[in-house]
């Protein structure tokens, strides 16, 4: 929760009851949410802005002020954010509210999960979430998640085989029945982000802005290479922006942005060093 004064700043008169406010969330830490109000008694139960893991986003906001000018800002994740200051409206002759921001209920803490090859129902033996293993250099894995226990094609909703990565996430949104994982995995455990985001990217799964850097890279890859940016880790086909397999050794270059949330590259990329 933080309070920020609007009202008399950035050509904004002290005497603006409303302002509207472009608020940009850049490299969340988790799924979450926004919320922008007046001070009052209590934070709504609505939501301005809504975002996932490792994403950029914005979004147009119209909120009432305080009677000394400033809007309350909440986020139920920790994330950067940027605001801009779009507009505003004269003083109505309404006061919106007090001068300080209540404190919400905090949401219950959720311990980390971490879980060895198997099969889990989900829900019930492990909680949807985002989730990563580290197979290892030589290690092959597979994965599903799947709406039925039958063991039919058709009730597989995503899955995805892979060799030699160094990281693999998958998301697992709550509306599959169970996720099954292959001893080549290892053990998938609650995805948790590195302390500043890498240059480099090497074969694997990897959440822009959080894991790696958005921007240009380029690599020197062996023949066979695959690469694809990400709206999601689902393993869904409707997750992929773009993506590209090169045939032949040789440079080659990719431009991860950073409103995609993630990206992945094979052990043919090689390494893939930002310019």
């Amino acid at each position: 929760m933080m309070k920020l004064p609007v009202a008399g700043r950035v050509g904004v008169p002290a005497t603006a009851s409303v302002v509207v406010l472009n608020v940009t969330v850049v490299g969340a830490q988790g799924d979450g949410f926004i919320t922008l109000f007046p001070p009052a008694a209590s934070t709504p139960n609505s939501s301005n802005l809504n975002f996932q893991r490792g994403q950029t986003i914005p979004n147009l906001v119209v909120s009432a002020v305080g009677s000394d000018g400033s809007v309350c800002i909440f986020s139920s994740a920790g994330t950067h954010l940027i605001v801009d200051v779009a507009g505003y409206f004269p003083n109505s002759g309404a006061s919106a509210g007090g001068s300080s921001c209540p404190v919400p209920t905090p949401p219950p803490i959720v311990a980390p999960q971490s879980f060895s090859p198997g099969a889990y129902l989900v829900n019930t033996q492990i909680s949807p979430g985002r989730y990563k293993a580290t197979p290892g250099s030589q290690a092959s894995c597979y994965w599903e998640r799947v709406n039925g226990l039958g063991g039919t094609l058709d009730e597989i909703i995503s899955n995805d085989f892979s060799f030699a990565m160094s990281q693999l996430i998958v998301d697992i949104d709550g509306s599959e029945v169970a996720f099954e994982f292959t001893a080549g995995c290892g053990n998938f455990r609650t995805y948790s982000p590195p302390l500043a985001p890498s240059a480099v990217i090497r074969a694997g799964d990897w959440v822009v802005n959080t894991d790696i850097q958005p921007g240009t890279y380029t690599a020197n890859t062996a023949g066979g290479c695959y690469w694809a940016r990400l709206t999601s880790f689902d393993g869904s086909l409707d997750s992929i922006i773009v993506n590209d397999f090169i045939g032949s050794a040789g440079p080659a270059l990719v431009t991860i942005q950073a409103g995609d949330v993630g990206f992945r590259t094979t052990e043919n990329c090689g390494a893939w060093s930002r310019l």
